[in-house]
């Protein structure tokens, strides 16, 4: 079983990875974006068995030093307060939108007309990324002011 968690890990779902919401453990995971805070930096692990113990270095960006300080600082970021701050916020998503799916600040909804939803936030100061896929996204970033999400979730009510 491989876990993609280039989206839904490092604190993103209010806890180190998407899969840890499952009964599963996983043979592979993958994941990179938030890893390092936006350096470039990608990460492919599995169990022992399946790399016979011998581990695996190479990769695009490997031995990427400020990729690798990056990575240490926001891993002490994001243990530090930003997962126990997600699970706080997470119930203003909740609240808001009810019928929405997801898991701390990985949330969406499906919306008959989810692009103009999109298009319209934007013309009130709300940035949403346009899925092609009939849902809203509703992803803040782990830091956001609690004031900031506050407002945000306001303007995509009325965008709706």
């Amino acid at each position: 079983m491989i876990f993609d968690e280039m989206q839904s890990g490092f604190g993103r779902t209010g806890t180190w990875w998407g899969f840890e919401h499952y009964d599963v453990e996983p043979d592979i995971v993958v994941g990179g974006k938030a890893i390092a805070g936006g350096f470039p930096l990608a990460f492919a692990a599995s169990r022992h068995e399946l790399t016979d113990g011998k581990p695996m270095w190479e990769s695009t960006f490997s031995g990427n030093a400020l990729s690798c300080v990056a990575l240490v600082e926001t891993v002490k970021e994001i243990r530090r307060k930003l997962l126990q701050r997600v699970r706080r916020l997470e119930p203003m998503i909740c609240e808001a939108f009810p019928d929405a799916q997801g898991k701390g600040f990985a949330y969406a909804f499906e919306h008959g007309d989810a692009d103009a939803v999109v298009d319209r936030a934007l013309e009130r100061g709300l940035m949403l990324l346009h899925t092609g896929r009939g849902t809203v996204k509703i992803c803040p970033p782990l830091v956001i002011p609690e004031r900031d999400l506050a407002r945000g979730l306001e303007i995509l009510k009325g965008s709706v």
